[in-house]
């Protein structure tokens, strides 16, 4: 049974999404530790906001690809 469990964390860890978001995670904890006011609601607002515009460029990017446009 632990070898399984090892096995699943192992294959879970080796993927490069899974390695990425823990980046992104320690990085928003050491920031959220050095300047408080980096998770508040105005500055995650802003974020979402920001992200969101570069989200609907890569989708007609990828689609513009897809096409071999």
């Amino acid at each position: 049974m632990k070898d399984k469990i090892t096995g699943i964390i192992k294959k879970i860890f080796s993927q490069r999404e899974v390695t990425v978001f823990l980046i992104i995670l320690l990085v928003v904890a050491i920031t959220s530790i050095i300047q408080p006011k980096f998770l508040n609601s105005n500055n995650m607002r802003s974020i979402a906001l920001s992200v969101s515009v570069d989200g609907l460029f890569a989708i007609g990017l990828t689609m513009a690809l897809i096409l071999g446009e």
